[in-house]
């Protein structure tokens, strides 16, 4: 029999990092609740939770909404950050100050439905370290949104040693260890956990489920943020943009090298002229210029991901704590 399965009073973390979400907090924290009441009663009262909400630079009454469940229920905690430091950092906050034997991350906005708790529990107890949540899509979500998540999911594997399943989210279950783990092992600045889990190779688990519509408000998480982590987790596990470099750099030198000798054998080798001289400095610029460009826009953005690991700050700043 696992060992998990003869647990006693073993606790269940929830991390939701929130930004301006005042419109779906206290529903969030009502059906979560409602979520592991159940649980506990279903598996004889073994398990005890904690909900975490990370409130990342909120604008509207997130915070105060936040604070006033923390005074009326001591298993909420609060943490406000000092400002908006992004979702990563807001669940790296949350998971490094859990307590949890198993930490589950979700988004407040009730897209990733609490009901898929208890199957990741049971996950968890059949022997998986992480157990990962995957989304599928009903048909009226934007088939933009879908086929350029997918194009990312497909060219990341390509280029990269560790796979990612289409789908996967930030919505998941991590063992006690694999916490400890990343808070006192990993010191790598904006974290991209669905690589770094993966990454991590511990045992894994799947389960799926269809992805809803937000509860209220709107996502903060625009195109740019989406850019922005597809960016991390590229450069985060993959050398392949620099490798790509070079290769385009010898094609780009040897094409411009055998234009240029064909250009030369034209211009000299016939009476007619076809190409003048002004024709072989400009393809010699252009596609030299192309090639010097490429290389130092690619190089310099891995050497601004060197920049910002070696300054050493922190990935986040804690303002305020309550119920720790």
């Amino acid at each position: 029999m696992n060992t998990r399965t003869k647990q006693t009073h073993a606790i269940i973390s929830i991390v939701a990092p929130i930004h301006n979400e005042e419109g779906n907090i206290d529903r969030f924290y009502t059906e979560v609740s409602a979520v592991l009441k159940e649980l506990n009663t279903g598996l004889a009262q073994r398990y005890d939770y904690e909900m975490v909400l990370v409130n990342d630079g909120s604008r509207d009454g997130s915070w105060e909404q936040i604070q006033a469940l923390c005074a009326s229920d001591t298993r909420v905690k609060g943490i406000c950050l000092s400002r908006n430091f992004g979702q990563m950092a807001a669940l790296e906050a949350g998971i490094e100050s859990s307590q949890g034997d198993a930490v589950i991350t979700i988004d407040c906005d009730l897209e990733d439905p609490p009901s898929l708790i208890k199957d990741m529990i049971l996950a968890w107890e059949a022997g998986n370290e992480i157990v990962v949540a995957k989304r599928v899509y009903r048909n009226e979500r934007s088939w933009i949104k879908r086929k350029t998540s997918d194009l990312f999911y497909a060219f990341f594997n390509m280029i990269s040693d560790v796979r990612l399943e289409t789908g996967m989210s930030e919505f998941r279950l991590i063992d006690r260890q694999v916490a400890d783990v990343l808070a006192n092992q990993l010191s790598e600045r904006e974290l991209f956990l669905r690589g770094m889990f993966q990454w991590m190779g511990y045992k894994a688990a799947t389960v799926t489920y269809e992805k809803g519509e937000r509860s209220a408000g709107e996502t903060s998480y625009t195109m740019k943020r989406m850019i922005k982590l597809a960016w991390v987790g590229i450069s985060s596990f993959s050398s392949f943009p620099l490798r790509l470099v070079v290769f385009a750099g010898v094609a780009i030198t040897t094409l411009s090298g055998l234009l240029l000798v064909a250009m030369s054998v034209l211009r000299w080798g016939t009476e007619t002229i076809i190409f003048t001289d002004i024709s072989f400095l400009v393809v010699f610029i252009i596609l030299s210029n192309g090639m010097i460009m490429s290389a130092l826009g690619i190089v310099s953005l891995y050497v601004m991901r060197i920049h910002d690991q070696v300054m050493g700050r922190p990935s986040y700043l804690v303002w305020k704590k309550i119920n720790f």
